[in-house]
């Protein structure tokens, strides 16, 4: 459908090439390109602000909105002012969790209670990537524990509690050779990969967080902003 529709405009302006300085038919071409191809969207769109500085402010939205949806949220801002006082400007933050900024930008707009709720999210406990990384240096598989993962964790533990019975047992027999292996191609593995997940399953737990913020801010407060 927008690639049909995306064909349908550059042939209009072809044939008429005043049509291209129309603002909603320029708008309507850059979103179905956008759809159809995401860089070529991207660099579209930058051009029509670039040519339209005057674009109204229904336009900016509906160019905002696409740049969200494609993941760039910045970008949204860049087309929007901040005088303008929309409640989207406030969304890009929140989308990059950037709560705090949110919070102080819907403060300003009135909007007490958005601000409640994008205040409880900040108060939230969150897991350190400090203590998680340090519980696995001290002991592998603590931190992913921690982190509250206790599958994985186990998991990590019994592998390098494995991989350290194997050398322990290869240094008794005095099989240096063997032992170094398995410290190389074992325990040095999976002690590392306990770090990597401790990190990760506190990342995981932030962007899961994260989720759960914007899945009832949609419900709640940005209907519109539901990103299919």
């Amino acid at each position: 459908m927008c690639h049909e529709a995306r064909i349908e405009y550059l042939r209009e302006f072809y044939f008429y090439p005043e049509q291209y300085r129309d603002e909603g038919k320029r708008v309507r071409f850059v979103l179905a390109t956008a759809r159809v191809d995401t860089i070529r969207g991207l660099q579209e769109m930058k051009k029509l602000v670039r040519e339209m500085p005057a674009l109204s402010l229904d336009s900016r939205l509906r160019i905002a909105r696409e740049y969200i949806f494609l993941g760039y949220p910045s970008y949204a801002r860049d087309v929007l002012r901040l005088n303008d006082s929309t409640r989207m400007y406030g969304y890009t933050y929140l989308h990059e969790d950037n709560p705090i900024v949110a919070s102080e930008y819907f403060s300003q707009l009135g909007d007490t209670v958005l601000v409640n709720d994008i205040d409880r999210y900040i108060c939230l406990p969150r897991k350190s990537m400090r203590t998680a990384t340090i519980l696995s240096l001290v002991c592998p598989g603590a931190g992913e524990m921690y982190a509250g993962n206790a599958q994985l964790g186990i998991k990590d533990f019994l592998l390098n509690a494995g991989s350290i019975f194997l050398m322990y047992n290869a240094l008794r027999q005095k099989k240096y050779v063997d032992a170094v292996l398995v410290f190389n191609f074992l325990f040095h593995r999976f002690y590392v990969g306990s770090l990597y997940n401790a990190q990760k399953t506190v990342l995981d737990s932030y962007e899961d967080q994260h989720d759960a913020l914007m899945e009832y801010m949609h419900s709640t407060h940005f209907p519109d902003m539901e990103l299919k």
